[in-house]
């Protein structure tokens, strides 16, 4: 199309595993095509938030640390990404969090009040529950990448852990803190090596 996305993309973007198997098993279409932003579909499956899609992809021969798109984010970093973001209002909102925010409101408005943070509160929730299999899927690609794919930044000089405090992201620190611990390698080594690819700077 007119963003260079073919089917394969189209596809990866809206979670349609079928048509994914039927392109790239049955008529050999390229998996790691890339678009004008130069994002393959596995990237596109990462910030749609389907990780029975990133799966498939990546046991079909999806490539994950090795590409990156026109602002120097591979998918891994995407992934952290896809965590970050707040959902619009009105998605995923449990009949729960519904029924609060009718509640909050309504004495809101009776009591004249301006203090909004029972609401905040709620949007931090339903950020977390719109998140959560986002999360799933930033647990199965760290798993898969060694410890200098794991540093690695982009054209900003944005590794996992700098996008996670810049996000103010705790479950993510935690993640990126926990392959600290378990992989006491030489993290200043492998940094500088990491950053000179990358064109990022410490």
């Amino acid at each position: 199309d007119d963003c260079g996305q073919t089917c394969v993309h189209r596809a990866a973007k809206n979670g349609h595993i079928n048509i994914l198997i039927f392109l790239c098993v049955h008529r050999s279409a390229n998996i790691n095509a890339v678009d004008n932003k130069k994002q393959t579909p596995l990237m596109l499956a990462v910030l749609l938030g389907s990780l029975s899609t990133v799966q498939w992809m990546i046991k079909n021969g999806a490539l994950l640390s090795s590409v990156c798109d026109h602002r120097g984010d591979n998918a891994l970093l995407m992934s952290f990404f896809a965590c970050t973001r707040r959902p619009k209002r009105g998605r995923l909102l449990t009949s729960r969090f519904q029924n609060e925010i009718q509640q909050h409101n309504g004495e809101h408005y009776k009591n004249g009040l301006k203090n909004d943070s029972h609401f905040q509160g709620i949007e931090e929730q339903r950020r977390i529950e719109e998140n959560r299999e986002c999360m799933n899927i930033v647990k199965y690609l760290v798993s898969l990448v060694s410890k200098e794919e794991q540093l690695v930044r982009n054209a900003l000089g944005e590794s996992m852990l700098i996008m996670a405090c810049k996000y103010s992201m705790e479950s993510l620190v935690q993640i990126v803190l926990n392959l600290d611990s378990s992989q006491p390698e030489n993290d200043n080594m492998e940094s500088g090596r990491s950053g000179g690819t990358r064109g990022g700077n410490l």
